[in-house]
C-alpha cells in the first residue's frame, strides 16, 4: 500500500495539473498489542521509506492533538505521504483518460445493473 500510493501520486501528477498531492505525512495508529503498525514500520524501513515509531507518552508528546495515547503506538511517515483531493483526482483521471483517447459525457446518466440479474 505504501509503495502503491507513491506510484499513483507520481503517475497522476506527471500527467495532469489537477491532482496536487498535499504532503502532510501519515500517522498509522493502533493498540499496543496489535502487530499491524509494527509491520508497516518494518515494511517502510525495508523499502527505505523514512518513518518514526512512537509509543504511549512519546506519541502524545509528538502529536499533542491526540486525546488519548494510552496503550497506543504509531508509525509516522513525514515525507512523501499525504492526500489528494478526491474531486481533483477524478478531474485528473478524466483529463488523463481524454488525453489517451477516451471520450466522456455528462449528458447521459450512468445505469448500473445488478450482476445477479444479468
Amino acid at each position: 500500500m505504501l509503495l502503491l500510493g507513491r506510484l499513483l501520486k507520481i503517475n497522476i501528477q506527471a500527467r495532469t495539473a489537477f491532482a496536487r498531492h498535499r504532503e502532510v505525512g501519515v500517522l498509522h495508529l493502533e493498540a499496543s498489542d496489535s502487530p499491524d503498525v509494527a509491520l508497516i514500520g518494518e515494511i517502510a524501513h525495508t523499502a527505505g521509506i523514512p518513518c518514526e515509531a512512537f509509543e504511549d507518552a512519546s506519541l502524545a508528546k509528538r502529536f499533542p492533538f491526540l486525546r488519548s495515547t494510552k496503550a497506543m503506538r504509531g508509525v509516522f511517515e513525514p515525507v512523501d505521504a499525504g492526500f489528494i483531493s478526491p474531486r481533483r483526482l477524478v478531474q485528473a483521471q478524466t483529463v488523463a483518460a481524454q488525453r489517451a483517447g477516451a471520450r466522456s459525457s455528462t449528458s447521459r446518466p450512468w445505469v448500473f445493473q445488478n450482476a445477479a440479474s444479468v
